[in-house]
């Protein structure tokens, strides 16, 4: 019988091993084996070698969640918010719903499902502008979803201040 050791599995940042215990379990013929480790980056075909040597502090690129909800310096001062990606027409918006001009120099290039696991969400990190941005898709337009209810709403204002015009005319006659 194996003594119960812990295995060290690299975290994110490279900066320390966080301790995993090893699982161990009994096959039909009573001896123990060791069951397989996962951690959060063995889904989603995230690889963080391979991703931080793409990484540049010049363009934004996507990070994982783990990096995002855990940050570590130099990144835990950075700034956060969460934007709208409108796939139907490729327009980017703030939280307030204001498109952002030159979406590729704030986010880059998006990958939604990569490193979040969820296929509706892209976590981006812009060094550059020391922000890190949860983004979300939409897959319908912006001109149908935001634009589209600013001008139902302004021809409901219209309508509102136009009738007791028409009624003044109708009575002043």
């Amino acid at each position: 019988m194996r003594n119960r050791e812990e295995s060290r599995v690299k975290h994110p940042s490279n900066r320390f091993h966080a301790p995993v215990p090893v699982n161990y379990d009994a096959t039909d013929d009573g001896v123990e084996q060791e069951a397989e480790v996962t951690t959060i980056f063995a889904h989603d075909d995230w690889d963080y070698d391979v991703e931080k040597r793409s990484r540049s502090r010049e363009a934004p690129y996507i990070i994982h969640a783990e990096e995002m909800f855990n940050k570590e310096e130099p990144f835990e001062d950075f700034s956060e918010s969460t934007i709208t990606w409108f796939d139907g027409d490729n327009v980017l918006v703030d939280e307030n719903e204001v498109p952002i001009y030159n979406p590729d120099q704030v986010v880059g290039k998006l990958n939604f499902g990569h490193g979040s696991g969820d296929k509706n969400v892209c976590y981006v990190r812009n060094e550059s502008l020391e922000h890190d941005y949860e983004v979300l898709l939409d897959t319908g337009t912006y001109e149908a979803a935001v634009a589209g209810l600013r001008a139902e709403k302004e021809i409901e204002d219209d309508l509102q201040h136009s009738e007791p015009l028409r009624m003044r005319r109708m009575r002043d006659y």
